[in-house]
């Protein structure tokens, strides 16, 4: 009996085990350095994504990070950090591993501050099939400097190099190591005595005896600006140059570059030993071939009759169905072989909730816009506030955009429709990573849920929805559609100079442009200047240093770096003296002698003779002196 009972116990085990066994078998990921890998056995994956919270919203498609995958595995290089992974199986569901995985054996941007002298700090670079060199993974800065130092850009060297010899296997790109050395170096070293300043030797400029590329018509003729026009298949161009004297500034150098549909800008950088930059611009067209139809040919539900009668290009559609009805199978047909339906909202059947139901059909342009037809489902015995007037539920009366970066405004949404579900061409600058959508409903206690507003990427159109489901009947919802593009980034500055210094209460003050030195006197009591400037380029970046506690020998700074920090300027005001102002009893008295002489002169005209006694007011001063004198004695 007890053998019999030992064996039914190992039956169950063995049972268990290959229960445990077959759900993990479902999805599986492990982590070894920076690579993360990815097996799906059962249901089959059709995709991989990642993401840092246990949210899908948001996640991020394998490929698009330089990833690899096919029907069964996947693999991506990350960053250090900790990632949550989900796929999308053949029902289109994203089924994810609940368990946390901490990549620690990739890189780390490292930002130090406070920083002087010369220090290390680790960086992530990302070696590519497209670029020979590695790119840097510009999140944060390197590090900021002491009061009084300044990080000097021309002596950051790499110490290790751990993109060397790094497979890249079937991924596009992937992450690597780096470590720099920097140095924060003073700003002005004060001398104990004064020696004389050898005149500066002009230095000759940077220049460009040739750039071409390997793709398009560029006619160098050493202008700094160029337009190429590229057709639909070229994905990328290799940029060649060779410089007349000088250097090429780091990653700005021959490389390949990709590209993407529409607008692209590429820059050559070359400097001379004095640290000048010379910038060359290449606005690299790309035609877009891609088709913007969004549309459907047909669409179909078996149950009930669409109201009104479908047409390509109207997005809300009624249907009635009996109250036996528990599901309703849509069909639709695409009006363009290359459009997609979006994952999870594609032809299929569709559960009914008590009351009214929306089903939405969403279209993807190959150029990727999409486009939403909605379907309310109602039954007919679902209660009044759910059957009737329902084209008035669950709308917005507005959407404000806007970013949590300093300078930058979001154009609105012109002529926004309530009834209008989907909007397209939003362009937001390159700057902007996440946009903020902030949706006003027309009906108080209507909830709203925005997604896909987060991870924006340059050129290429996103889908931002904002869902809104009814206070009124809690099974309707409406879905508003904004197609967002990041464009990409604008030629980026090397004019770090201003073009006007203003110091309140200096009136004498007087900025010349070629001038970087000035003296000053302060006023009477003044501690602090009141500085205004302004820039040449809106987009450098300016600080005052200096200006608290002022006297006679303190130096005010003002320090301003070009926006791709290639080049700093300093405008010093050394405070020579203090003005001590204007003697007000000396001039009140001056002023009282002259309307005397005048009174006196005015009398004279007018005939009066006017004596004066001077005994008579010597003995009224000697009165009033004794009088002050007793005044004292007492």
């Amino acid at each position: 009996m007890r053998k019999r009972l030992i064996s039914y116990y190992l039956f169950f085990i063995v049972l268990l085990c290959l229960g445990f066994a077959r759900v993990n078998a479902g999805f599986n990921v492990s982590v070894n350095g920076d690579l993360v890998n990815f097996s799906a056995d059962y249901p089959r994956a059709i995709a991989f994504y990642y993401n840092t919270s246990t949210s899908f919203g948001n996640a991020v498609n394998i490929t698009r990070a330089g990833g690899y995958f096919n029907n069964s595995s996947g693999q991506v290089s990350l960053r250090n950090g900790t990632y949550y992974f989900f796929n999308q199986n053949v029902a289109g569901s994203y089924p994810a591993a609940t368990q946390a995985y901490t990549v620690t054996g990739s890189c780390k941007n490292e930002t130090k501050a406070n920083q002087t002298g010369t220090f290390t700090v680790e960086r992530c670079y990302k070696k590519t099939k497209s670029s020979s060199t590695p790119i840097a993974d510009s999140r944060g800065t390197i590090a900021t400097c002491a009061n009084g130092y300044y990080l000097d850009q021309s002596k950051v060297s790499v110490q290790y190099n751990g993109c060397n010899n790094l497979s890249l296997g079937n991924l596009s790109e992937r992450y690597c190591r780096v470590v720099l050395q920097a140095v924060c170096v003073p700003r002005s070293t004060p001398t104990p005595t004064p020696t004389p300043t050898p005149t500066p030797q002009p230095s000759t400029p940077a220049t460009l005896t040739s750039l071409y590329l390997s793709t398009g018509n560029l006619n160098f003729t050493g202008a700094k600006k160029y337009t190429v026009d590229v057709g639909a298949d070229v994905s990328s161009v290799g940029i060649s140059a060779e410089v007349a004297n000088g250097s090429f500034v780091s990653g700005y150098g021959p490389r390949t570059v990709n590209l993407n549909f529409g607008s692209n800008t590429a820059q050559v950088k070359v400097k001379n030993s004095a640290g000048a930059v010379n910038t060359y611009t290449i606005v690299i067209n790309r035609a877009d071939n891609r088709s913007s139809v969004n549309t459907l040919s047909n669409l179909t539900v078996n149950e009930g009759t669409l109201t009104p009668a479908f047409s390509s290009e109207i997005n809300d559609y009624t249907v009635t169905v009996g109250s036996d009805v528990s599901n309703v199978t849509v069909d639709g047909t695409l009006t363009d072989s290359n459009s997609r339906f979006a994952a999870g909202y594609g032809p299929g059947s569709y559960s009914l909730d008590p009351g009214s139901t929306q089903v939405f059909v969403k279209v993807v342009s190959e150029r990727g816009d999409t486009r939403v037809y909605s379907i309310n489902v109602i039954k007919e015995d679902t209660p009044s506030a759910c059957s009737t007037d329902t084209e008035n539920l669950a709308l917005l009366k507005g959407i404000d955009l806007s970013v949590d970066i300093d300078d930058i405004i979001i154009d609105p949404i012109e002529d926004f429709d309530p009834k209008v579900k989907t909007y397209d061409n939003i362009k937001v600058p390159y700057k902007v990573y996440n946009l903020n959508v902030n949706p006003y409903t027309q009906d108080e206690g209507d909830t709203v849920k925005v997604e896909g507003n987060e991870d924006l990427e340059v050129n290429v159109t996103k889908e931002v929805t904002i869902t809104v489901t009814s206070s009124k009947c809690p099974s309707y919802t409406n879905m508003y559609v904004l197609n967002v593009t990041r464009q990409e980034q604008n030629e980026i500055s090397s004019d770090a100079t201003l073009t006007n210094i203003i110091i309140k209460g200096h009136d004498k003050f007087e900025f010349k442009p070629n001038e970087e030195e000035y003296e000053l006197k302060l006023n009477k009591g003044e501690e602090k200047l009141d500085i205004e400037y302004e820039k040449k380029d809106p987009n450098t970046q300016c600080s005052i240093e200096g200006n608290d506690n002022l006297s006679v020998g303190n130096r005010v700074s003002i320090i301003c770096r070009s926006e791709d920090e290639s080049s700093t300027v300093e405008y010093t005001i050394k405070i020579t003296g203090i003005d001590k102002g204007t003697n007000y009893f000396f001039v009140i008295l001056v002023v009282i002698i002259i309307i005397l002489i005048l009174f006196y002169l005015v009398l004279r005209l007018l005939g009066y003779k006017i004596v004066f006694n001077f005994e008579v007011i010597g003995a009224f001063f000697r009165g009033l002196g004794e009088r002050i004198k007793n005044i004292f004695d007492k």
